[in-house]
């Protein structure tokens, strides 16, 4: 299936904690021009080879050489993951107890609300429905938290629920998020138990979003609500939240003179204006982004011009030949003198040992555990180590507080003083 080219629901599973939270997100998004970025072209084609080993029996290596002519080492070992899991599954009740579906579109209210989910297996035996949502992504993605769930898990969920339990009877629906490459402390399959009833209930919620966003839409920007919404750059709140944090109705109406000098006193201010910086930082890197392609288009944008970035030196040739050149050049300097032996990066060690370990052993739940034991083992030979630079950030950050005082003990630190009239 060319992923690629898949067509979305006005309310579309994949945006749905966006719409639950800012409900004119929709009608916005819809008149909006997509821009893919590179993060979600890799995301497309590690989906396309899970689907294709999954139907075809192939591991991960064999499925991108096989879709995309070329393996992306990192994108490979994290589809395998997946790989192994679903057939872990499937291999524990048989093919003959299993039901599978593939990339199958299930909606919550015909052509206007749904998605469509990586892999649905019903499990006969147990009246089990699994819901497997695979991300590619670096950002971590929670299934549940605290009483919270996932919403395009849910949606998912909803969808397959009221399409197959018709046919299929379901006790228990059994949400997935399986996500490789970030580290997390449940590990990258993290799974959530809900009951059918506890799906269907997921229903109101949504019904109620859509009549909001149809009836009375209501803008409410935030850092994660505008994260990865296609309207941002032309979004009257966004601007309007950002504006109004300087006095002001519209961002062209800021200067230097409504700024107003910086007060080291005035920390509610820098408290205020900190609390907006992700959100500022997102909206105008969006906006570059949407005016980059709009120039290439053919509609230059006042006062801008395209240009190619910034370059960065590189050696040109075979390094062998390279180094011959410069002793060439440089007759005292010898050649095993422009070579370095370093450790490779830690995440390509990473990788190294699971595809090494993996070898070790036919069996793919074998494997699995070879890979788990061996990532154990490799944790002993690292260490983490900070900046050493204090950084600001959210009191919701798992980080602990430094206090400074604590760590200068009877060190007097010295007085901001603030402007003097």
């Amino acid at each position: 299936m060319d992923h690629g080219s898949r067509t979305h629901r006005k309310y579309a599973a994949s945006a749905m904690a966006r719409n639950m939270r800012c409900t004119a997100s929709p009608g916005a998004c819809a008149s909006a021009p997509r821009l893919e970025r590179a993060s979600a072209q890799e995301g497309t084609r590690a989906h396309e080879v899970l689907e294709h080993c999954l139907r075809t029996g192939y591991d991960a290596r064999q499925g991108f050489a096989q879709v995309h002519g070329a393996v992306e080492e990192a994108n490979a070992e994290a589809v395998q993951v997946a790989l192994d899991h679903v057939r872990e599954i499937v291999g524990q009740y048989g093919a003959g107890d299993v039901v599978v579906w593939l990339e199958a579109a299930f909606d919550v209210v015909p052509d206007v609300c749904g998605g469509t989910s990586d892999i649905i297996i019903y499990v006969k035996s147990l009246r089990r429905l699994y819901v497997i949502d695979y991300k590619n992504g670096w950002e971590i993605v929670e299934v549940a938290d605290d009483g919270w769930l996932n919403e395009q898990a849910l949606t998912y969920g909803l969808g397959a629920v009221k399409a197959l339990s018709p046919t299929y009877p379901i006790d228990e629906v059994v949400l997935t998020i399986i996500q490789p490459h970030p580290w997390h402390v449940d590990g990258p399959v993290r799974s959530y138990k809900a009951s059918v009833s506890e799906v269907l209930a997921f229903e109101t919620r949504v019904m109620r979003m859509i009549h909001e966003a149809e009836t009375r839409p209501s803008y409410r920007p935030g850092k994660s609500t505008c994260r990865w919404c296609a309207a941002k750059p032309f979004c009257p709140a966004v601007e309007q939240a950002v504006a109004a944090s300087f006095g002001v109705t519209k961002l062209t109406d800021i200067t230097a003179e409504v700024l107003g000098p910086a007060s080291p006193q005035d920390v509610g201010r820098l408290a205020a204006l900190l609390a907006l910086e992700p959100l500022v930082k997102d909206f105008f890197r969006s906006i570059t982004e949407v005016a980059t392609e709009i120039h290439k288009h053919g509609q230059p944008i006042p006062g801008k011009k395209l240009v190619q970035s910034q370059t960065r030196r590189e050696y040109y040739g075979d390094e062998k030949d390279i180094a011959e050149g410069v002793t060439a050049i440089a007759p005292n300097i010898r050649a095993e003198e422009l070579f370095e032996q370093k450790l490779k990066p830690i995440t390509t060690v990473e990788k190294m040992i699971a595809q090494r370990v993996r070898a070790l052993s036919p069996n793919r739940k074998e494997q699995s555990a070879l890979v788990a034991d061996a990532n154990r083992a490799f944790a002993y030979l690292l260490d983490k180590k900070g900046s050493g630079k204090l950084v600001l950030a959210d009191w919701d950050d798992n980080r602990p507080e430094v206090k400074v005082a604590d760590m200068f003990g009877d060190v007097k630190l010295p007085v901001i003083e603030g402007p003097k009239a």
